[in-house]
């Protein structure tokens, strides 16, 4: 039992790691393509590829860790969910306040605080439409896999 749950614990948080990957690498991509008013694709193709293909390997995994389509649905939800509302917190209270807490509150962030600033820093102007975007794709995301699991029950 224990051995299950613990292989249950590392695979999720494996699939996680990939998702938010695939994810972090696409934002940038969107954000440049919004900005410059062309394809994505046609902004880095290699970038938007590979993180379709992060993003569609960890939603793989996912369903065959689950087993079930709405609780992977539900699941992919709140992965999306939870990097809109933090891209919210960066829109809302600045980078700087931010960064200033996480330095404060979170051990070890000023080893990936070089790696996150220029991406906020490109992207901060539109950055309060793809969290929006974010957030409302993850709501659909829980309900509607709240829904088929409600349906197949």
């Amino acid at each position: 039992m224990f051995r299950q749950k613990l292989k249950h614990g590392v695979t999720h948080a494996i699939v996680h790691a990939i998702y938010l990957a695939g994810v972090a690498i696409l934002f940038p991509v969107l954000v440049a393509s919004y900005e410059t008013g062309v394809f994505p694709w046609a902004v880095s193709r290699n970038a938007f590829y590979g993180s379709l293909m992060l993003i569609i390997i960890a939603a793989l995994l996912l369903w065959r860790s689950h087993g079930k389509f709405g609780k992977t649905l539900r699941s992919l939800g709140w992965m999306k969910i939870i990097p809109g509302l933090i891209a919210v917190a960066f829109f809302v209270f600045g980078r700087d306040t931010i960064f200033g807490t996480a330095r404060v509150n979170i051990a070890g962030f000023s080893v990936v605080e070089p790696f996150v600033r220029p991406l906020l820093t490109h992207s901060a102007p539109t950055l309060g439409i793809f969290a929006g975007a974010y957030i409302l794709i993850g709501i659909a995301f829980v309900w509607i896999g709240h829904r088929l699991e409600s349906l197949w029950a």
